[in-house]
């Protein structure tokens, strides 16, 4: 019954079986780095009854991975899994095919993101594969569903007092 955000590149989409539709969100083959990250959120916010878990390429989620403040602050509660290969994959891919001499610009220097979701006040895990051929860890960042106003120290109200559920604006809900 979960929803699934799938980052670019052929992984998630090759890997995910979709039995119904409108539970896996994906940018098609369009690439948009940085998509599986912000659509979770927003998918998230739009039906927060609803379990949601976004598969990330490392590059992907270095795009948007400082929005774990905003999932935090928002009490959304997303799984967050990047997989980490320390390049840009599908660009390099193309790379190698296309100039197989002449690959640029593609290696990634990434941190502990496990780390970074803690240092968030998120839960982080990382998973190291067994098969050295592969060469990459897999990252959990996990924000448990919402416990309170006490869950972050720093986390501010969701909503100003007198807006609407949809609304963030300041002004009173007018019937």
């Amino acid at each position: 019954k979960a929803r699934v955000a799938s980052s670019p590149g052929p992984a998630a989409r090759l890997a995910f079986p979709v039995y119904k539709p409108r539970t896996f969100l994906s940018p098609g083959f369009q690439d948009n780095l940085g998509w599986g990250f912000a659509t979770a959120l927003g998918a998230q916010h739009a039906r927060p009854d609803v379990p949601v878990v976004s598969i990330n390429g490392d590059g992907d989620f270095l795009m948007n991975g400082q929005e774990i403040a905003t999932a935090m602050q928002y009490d959304a509660a997303v799984i967050f899994i990047v997989v980490d290969n320390g390049m840009y994959g599908t660009i390099r891919m193309h790379q190698e095919r296309t100039f197989p001499d002449r690959v640029s610009g593609t290696a990634l220097v990434n941190p502990d993101f496990a780390a970074l979701a803690r240092a968030y006040g998120a839960q982080g895990a990382t998973i190291a594969t067994t098969d050295r051929s592969a060469n990459r860890r897999i990252h959990f960042v996990m924000r448990p569903p919402p416990l309170g106003p006490s869950t972050h120290p720093n986390r501010r109200p969701a909503r100003p007092a007198g807006c609407s559920p949809r609304s963030r604006s300041a002004g009173p809900v007018v019937p």
